[in-house]
């Protein structure tokens, strides 16, 4: 589970970086800094949810999978209300497009490291003996 969770901060870390420089860049430091706060709030999403799915997916009845579906509901309400709250405290001081795109471009990131894991990582493998 840490490993996976390393990658997936690096990918969000990789991809938000460019979207940093270009939102400063363009729009000043306020916009990098409604970027940054964006991307942070979809990471700890992600994070907050990492013991869940743990949890829920040692189980291997309903109740595990009814419980990350839940959890996971809750936390994408949560996104989109702290997203919403960064939306009007920004006021339309910085366009918008700088939040979609820094929570865009950091779950994305995320998602890449979680595939990139999957498809390196090690994953060991038990067989039971038959006689």
């Amino acid at each position: 589970m840490i490993a996976g969770a390393r990658a997936s901060l690096l990918g969000a870390l990789v991809g938000v970086l460019p979207v940093l420089v270009v939102a400063s860049a363009l729009d000043g430091a306020r916009a990098a800094g409604v970027t940054a706060l964006a991307a942070v709030i979809v990471v700890v999403q992600f994070l907050v949810g990492l013991p869940v799915e743990w949890w829920g997916l040692r189980r291997a009845d309903l109740t595990g999978m009814s419980l990350v579906l839940a959890a996971y509901a809750v936390r994408l309400a949560l996104l989109g209300g702290l997203l919403w709250l960064v939306l009007a405290w920004n006021a339309g001081a910085v366009p918008v497009l700088w939040v979609a795109l820094g929570a865009a471009v950091t779950t994305f990131g995320w998602i890449g490291g979680m595939a990139w894991n999957a498809r390196h990582g090690r994953v060991l493998l038990a067989e039971e003996v038959r006689a």
